[in-house]
């Protein structure tokens, strides 16, 4: 028997571990979400340690005080996304392969998705691992909806990127976009704070 030194003892791959529960499909699983028409199982216990508002519903589920499945399982639409219940259950992101040949504009749409579903559902290193994969794609063209998102899902920290991006040379391309009209038409602090921020 070889005894490793100390520090060399790897971290157990708990992640895949919780993973590999996902893939079970018997009655052990315990909950299914159907999304897009898919449907995906879950276990109780991994869902009600990852997401308090998932562990809320499943609990009244249990006591009798709630319906057959999570109520905003049916909400969560996921654009070509592999598996969204193992993203939300091992954080893992789809890669880019993974999203195939969709344009960024597509890509965009499916981390807001999960950003949103990330959310709702309070999981919070999700939504900050999908907050950093929409600045890694922030466009003039983009950055209107992307700070949208961000407005809508409580990410202040992308929410001042955007803001800081809109101010850095990207003005007069991005006042341009439709999202940018919807910017003017639902969110008039965010133009305010993109006044402030150009005229200073």
């Amino acid at each position: 028997m070889n005894i490793l030194g100390p520090g060399q003892l790897c971290r157990p791959p708990i992640g895949g571990h919780l993973g590999h529960l996902l893939d079970s499909t018997d009655d052990s699983s315990g909950v299914s979400f159907t999304v897009g028409g898919e449907t995906f199982h879950a276990h109780r216990a991994v869902l009600a340690a990852r997401s308090p508002v998932l562990k809320a519903q499943l609990a009244a589920r249990l006591h009798g005080g709630g319906q057959d499945e999570p109520r905003h399982a049916a909400r969560h639409q996921a654009r070509d996304v592999p598996d969204p219940a193992a993203i939300h259950v091992t954080d893992k992101l789809p890669r880019d392969k993974e999203l195939g040949e969709t344009s960024s504009a597509t890509a965009i749409e499916v981390f807001q998705d999960l950003l949103a579903a990330a959310d709702m559902f309070q999981l919070d290193r999700l939504k900050l691992l999908c907050a950093q994969k929409l600045w890694e794609r922030v466009s003039p063209e983009n950055v209107a909806a992307v700070l949208i998102c961000a407005e809508t899902h409580s990410c202040p920290e992308l929410k001042n990127r955007c803001l800081e991006f809109f101010v850095d040379k990207n003005f007069k391309v991005a006042v341009l976009t439709e999202g940018y009209f919807r910017l003017m038409q639902s969110f008039p602090s965010l133009i305010d704070e993109i006044r402030e921020r150009v005229q200073s």
